[in-house]
C-alpha cells in the first residue's frame, strides 16, 4: 500500500513537470519568434497583416496566413507557405515611420485584378508618417526603391508593376525601367512630388495612379514609349488624342 502511494506521488510530480516542460518550450518559440521580428502587437483590425513593435513607430508585414495571430501555431514561419499578400487594413496610423515587408510578403493574384480595377487610392495613404519601406533580404516577390514598393516577377526578378508610395516622399520620381504599369492609386495622394518620370517600358497606368499630387510640376516620360508622351509636363497618349494626367502643380497650381 505504502510503495503504491509513493508511486502515485511519483507520477503525479512527473506529469506536472512534463506539462510544465511543455509550457515553457512553447512560451521559448514564441519568444523566439517575436524576438526575430521584433513584434509585440498587432493593428486593431482583422483586415491586416501589419504587426506593430513596442513603440509602435515600425511596423511589419509577414506574409504567412496566421503568423502574428496565434503564434504557437507557427514555430518556424519558414516551412510554412506564403498566403495572404499585402494587407494594410483600414485604419489610419499616424505613428507609423518604418514599414517592413517579409520574406514571405507579396501581392496576391486577387488582391492585384481587383486593386487594379476598383481601388484608386494609395496603399499607403493610411501612414502619413512613413519615412521608410524596406523588404526583407531573399524576397522574390516585391522590392523597395526611394519610397516606392515594386511588384516584382520571382520568374525572372524583373520589376512588374508599382505597388504604392509613401505620401510622404518628397521631389523628382524617377520610375526604375522595365515598370510595366502603375497600381490603381500609386503616387494618389503624394503632394510633395515635384515630377514623375516614365520610362519606355511602362504600358498601362491604372486608375488614380497620377491622381491628387497637388506638388506635382510635370510629367517626363523617356522617348523610346509606344504608349505614352508628354507635352509641356502634361501626359498624354502616344498619339495625344487624350490626356492621362494633367500636373496639378504646373504654372503654380494655376
Amino acid at each position: 500500500m505504502k510503495q503504491k502511494i509513493i508511486t502515485g506521488i511519483l507520477l503525479f510530480f512527473f506529469v506536472i513537470a512534463l506539462v510544465l516542460g511543455i509550457s515553457i518550450v512553447k512560451r521559448g518559440t514564441e519568444k523566439e519568434v517575436n524576438a526575430s521580428v521584433h513584434i509585440v502587437q498587432e493593428l486593431p483590425s482583422e483586415e491586416t497583416d501589419i504587426l506593430l513593435d513596442e513603440s509602435g513607430t515600425r511596423g511589419y508585414v509577414h506574409g504567412v496566413w496566421g503568423f502574428g495571430r496565434n503564434l504557437s501555431e507557427r514555430s518556424n514561419i519558414l516551412e510554412q507557405e506564403p498566403g495572404c499578400g499585402v494587407r494594410t487594413g483600414n485604419r489610419t496610423n499616424k505613428n507609423l515611420k518604418i514599414l517592413s515587408f517579409g520574406k514571405w510578403a507579396r501581392i496576391m493574384e486577387q488582391e492585384r485584378d481587383t486593386g487594379e480595377v476598383e481601388m484608386s487610392e494609395n496603399p499607403f495613404s493610411l501612414f502619413p508618417a512613413l519615412e521608410k519601406l524596406e523588404v526583407e533580404e531573399g524576397n522574390p516577390y516585391l522590392k523597395s526603391e526611394q519610397g516606392i514598393l515594386y511588384e516584382v516577377d520571382p520568374g525572372n526578378g524583373n520589376v512588374r508593376s508599382v505597388y504604392g508610395c509613401m505620401i510622404g516622399k518628397k521631389g523628382s520620381v524617377k520610375i526604375l525601367d522595365g515598370t510595366r504599369s502603375l497600381g490603381a492609386g500609386a503616387f494618389y495622394g503624394c503632394h510633395q512630388i515635384t515630377s514623375v518620370t516614365i520610362p519606355g517600358s511602362l504600358e498601362k497606368i491604372y486608375p488614380g495612379a497620377l491622381e491628387n499630387m497637388k506638388g506635382c510640376e510635370k510629367y517626363e516620360v523617356d522617348k523610346a514609349n509606344p504608349n505614352y508622351t508628354s507635352v509641356d509636363g502634361v501626359l498624354y497618349t502616344k498619339n495625344k488624342e487624350k490626356v492621362i494626367a494633367y500636373p496639378l502643380g504646373k504654372n503654380g497650381g494655376r
